[in-house]
């Protein structure tokens, strides 16, 4: 019972908050865009750049697509 209110409370929020941020204003196409770039930033800016922030270790583009393609899953919505 508690995981389908942990289930029904992300769907709800994540709903409310894509129709507040107006996200569905957004194209798909620059979202893959913005998508790719993001992935290629975190995978190749800590191998070159030290920021301070976090390991300084790359992540990789399987398990990060894994970890966006399983929001999507899970709370029904592409651009939420």
């Amino acid at each position: 019972m508690n995981l389908i209110k942990i289930v029904l409370s992300v769907f709800t929020i994540n709903f409310v908050l894509t129709y507040l941020s107006g996200v569905n204003a957004l194209s798909y196409t620059f979202l893959s865009i913005y998508i790719f770039i993001v992935m290629i930033i975190i995978k190749y800016v800590p191998l070159y750049f030290n920021t301070g922030l976090g390991s300084g270790r790359s992540s990789s583009f399987y398990h990060n697509f894994v970890i966006v393609f399983s929001f999507m899953l899970f709370t029904f919505l592409i651009k939420g």
